[in-house]
């Protein structure tokens, strides 16, 4: 018996069904979490599904890609690109992977079911003893760790002392608030800066002002242009001499 049957944010009306409909995908809302991701050389998903934000994030050196629905990792694409796609048990990957502490993780695991204002919603679903197993396990894991989720109890009591970043997302019901748990900071460097911008209206302005930028940086001199450098180096580094 497979206990934690999990990962795929997945409704399939039959197993011929060509189109999977991915009510927990992050194909419209994938900025946010790429917007969390610090710089990394390793990135692991362990509940792949389609793969929206590995998609969206700019390449690591190494990419590995988890789901038990072996029909979702090849619709995914990813192959193309490098990523280890691997059809396993996300939850018995991350309890087998040898972490060093710089490896960064994104989980987007099915909801926990006291959450969902529907009983059918995965093809793959997790149990209350599910969860718990899940955030039993990445509580202590030696990795940088971000994690999708609707606020609940459970979640609540164990990423207690994680940082919480949350956004409104639409659901199949309306709109509700999406929560991702990190276990670092909120990094002052990002792996990807092109979503830069917690919606589409701040991308824009942030684009805007670095494309003025731009323009009056090319406008300087060269001795302009190094006394800002030196400039900008001692304010990130004020005790510098």
């Amino acid at each position: 018996m497979l206990w934690g049957i999990f990962s795929l944010d997945i409704i399939v009306n039959t197993d011929d069904d060509v189109y999977m409909r991915y009510p927990g995908g992050k194909a419209k809302t994938f900025h946010h979490v790429v917007n969390l991701i610090p710089p990394h050389k390793v990135y692991v998903e362990p509940f792949l599904g389609l793969g929206s934000v590995m998609k969206a994030k700019k390449r690591a050196d190494t990419e590995f890609g988890i789901d038990l629905d072996k029909r979702a990792l090849e619709m995914s694409n990813l192959k193309e690109r490098g990523v280890q796609l691997i059809h396993d048990d996300g939850i018995r990957f991350l309890e087998q992977f040898p972490f060093e502490g710089h490896e960064v993780v994104y989980c987007d695991p099915p909801y926990h079911p006291n959450v969902r204002k529907r009983d059918r919603v995965y093809k793959f679903d997790l149990c209350h003893h599910d969860h718990v197993r899940f955030l039993d396990l990445v509580t202590q894991l030696n990795a940088r760790i971000i994690i999708s989720g609707y606020d609940s109890d459970i979640y609540r009591q164990y990423l207690n002392d994680w940082h919480v970043y949350t956004y409104p997302s639409k659901a199949h019901d309306g709109l509700r608030e999406e929560c991702l748990w990190h276990n670092f900071p909120s990094p002052s460097e990002l792996h990807d800066y092109r979503y830069l911008g917690s919606n589409f209206r701040e991308r824009q302005t942030i684009q805007r002002r670095l494309e003025r930028m731009k323009r009056r940086l090319g406008e300087l001199t060269a001795q302009e242009r190094s006394l800002l450098l030196e400039w900008l180096t001692l304010r990130e580094n004020p005790g510098a001499d």
